[in-house]
């Protein structure tokens, strides 16, 4: 159920202006709580499989995560210069 919401969450917390997104969103967040969302579902997922007696399940994953992370590192860096979006920027859309 949490996991559920976390992703509900993160696909209605697109950054503003974000290319790979259509750009409507409930909430506009910054660059940096986008990110901070997407490593809390993550993380989840691991430490999941920690609790559940399976570390090497979890630490399974962090090798595809850290690779996707990775190879989009120009998108991490795009999305760690995304300043917070402003109040005059929420009420123009």
């Amino acid at each position: 159920m949490l996991v559920h919401q976390c992703r509900k969450c993160s696909a209605e917390s697109p950054v503003l202006d974000d290319p790979s997104r259509s750009g409507r969103a409930t909430v506009d967040v910054s660059g940096r709580v986008r990110l901070g969302v997407e490593l809390l579902i993550l993380s989840s997922g691991w430490g999941a499989y920690g609790i559940a007696g399976y570390p090497v399940l979890g630490a399974g994953f962090v090798a595809p995560t850290a690779l996707h992370y990775f190879v989009a590192r120009e998108r991490m860096h795009w999305l760690l210069a995304q300043p917070p979006p402003s109040i005059v920027e929420r009420a123009e859309r």
